[in-house]
């Protein structure tokens, strides 16, 4: 990583730098990156944390945007589910006026029982 980071980023790879960087990101170490992370001073340890200092501050503002998106999601979601839910509950109310006319019909009201309550 450090071999990555350090120099521009229109330089040549090489295939060193290339293999070193793969095992890095595979979380596999073996002779030969061990090798050239000794050779620049390091540890898979002590480079980690020397490019986490390096980056901190492009790590914080990214995790700043991440929980600024997710702020944003959680407003879109809201105003969705208030529209969704009501289509929802509008249906379920026609349903169950549906169900309760249905029943109704099925309720025989005697003559006379109808005719005491008017």
């Amino acid at each position: 990583m450090a071999l990555l980071a350090s120099g521009s980023r229109t330089s040549r790879v090489t295939e060193t730098k290339e293999h070193v960087r793969s095992m890095i990101l595979a979380a596999a170490v073996d002779k030969q990156t061990t090798a050239a992370l000794r050779a620049i001073g390091h540890t898979l340890e002590s480079l980690q944390q020397k490019v986490m200092v390096e980056k901190q501050e492009s790590l914080l503002q990214l995790d700043q945007q991440i929980a600024l998106q997710s702020k944003i999601l959680t407003g879109f979601q809201r105003p969705y589910e208030v529209a969704f839910n009501r289509k929802m509950y509008a249906e379920r109310l026609e349903l169950q006026n549906i169900m309760m006319r249905q029943d109704l019909k099925g309720i025989e009201v005697p003559d006379d029982a109808a005719s005491s309550h008017e």
